[in-house]
């Protein structure tokens, strides 16, 4: 009764949003049912000569507040497991058969502008508060990764603050801004490990320095744009860490089991 309840309500949003295609991953992989996001239209808004105005501010709102209820149905249909942090410490890898496969390090003030200096120190705080969700995280091998399923919402109330975002052409200030900087991260260094990709989208603009001018970025925005992937046939280990200057992603896989 419940499916037949959700598929009705998606059908509805289907028709509200455009065409809903279904992924559907299986094998080797645990099942999951994801969505592809069609977000052309919002991509034509998002020109760096574009100057957003109140009614496409508007719409772009209720378009991502339905887009927000659709993914969390299928998410409740085909949930991904949240995998906990692991115990081990950073001097034991060879000890636990960890070996060292792949990493990404990028800068963390990349903006010399004055005026956006509140702004990039916001995004260090905010890149430091999901690595903290993310460091030393074991992922069993054919489960999946989800970032929004490890991170979570950022929000206030869980101390995350302003940081810079771009938004239709401009950069604003949003709660949890600059997140995308650990996002590019997670899936360079997934590329490089030979992870399975199973969701990804890339940044409509591309800033100058980024991974996005090498094709490797990853943008996610709450909660229906996601990045997710699996090593399908070893263990995967993750460490987040920020230094003073730099972001550093590293990804570990287990040779051998317990």
């Amino acid at each position: 009764m419940v499916c037949h309840i959700i598929a009705i309500i998606l059908f509805i949003i289907k028709n509200c949003l455009g065409n809903l295609n279904i992924i559907d991953s299986s094998g080797s992989v645990s099942r999951v049912i994801l969505l592809s996001i069609n977000i052309e239209e919002d991509k034509k808004l998002m020109s760096l000569n574009h100057q957003p105005t109140f009614w496409s501010s508007v719409v772009f709102w209720i378009k991502s507040r339905l887009l927000m209820a659709r993914r969390g149905l299928v998410n409740l249909c085909n949930p991904v497991i949240r995998q906990k942090l692991s115990k081990i410490n950073d001097l034991n890898h060879q000890d636990l058969g960890l070996v060292f496969v792949a990493q990404s390090i990028t800068p963390l003030w990349t903006e010399k502008n004055s005026a956006e200096q509140v702004l990039q120190l916001g995004k260090v705080e905010n890149l430091r508060l999901a690595c903290q969700q993310l460091h030393r995280l074991y992922i069993p091998a054919g489960h999946i990764f989800s970032f929004w399923r490890q991170v979570g919402r950022l929000s206030r109330r869980r101390r995350y603050v302003a940081g810079r975002e771009l938004r239709q052409g401009c950069i604003i200030p949003t709660i949890g801004g600059g997140i995308c900087q650990l996002s590019n991260a997670l899936y360079d260094t997934a590329l490089k490990a030979g992870c399975h990709i199973i969701e990804r989208h890339a940044h409509s603009q591309i800033i100058p320095g980024s991974l996005a001018e090498q094709g490797r970025d990853a943008t996610v925005f709450w909660n229906y744009i996601d990045l997710r992937f699996c090593q399908p046939t070893k263990d995967l280990y993750i460490e987040c860490q920020l230094t003073q200057d730099m972001l550093r992603v590293c990804f570990y896989q287990r040779t051998w089991k317990k």
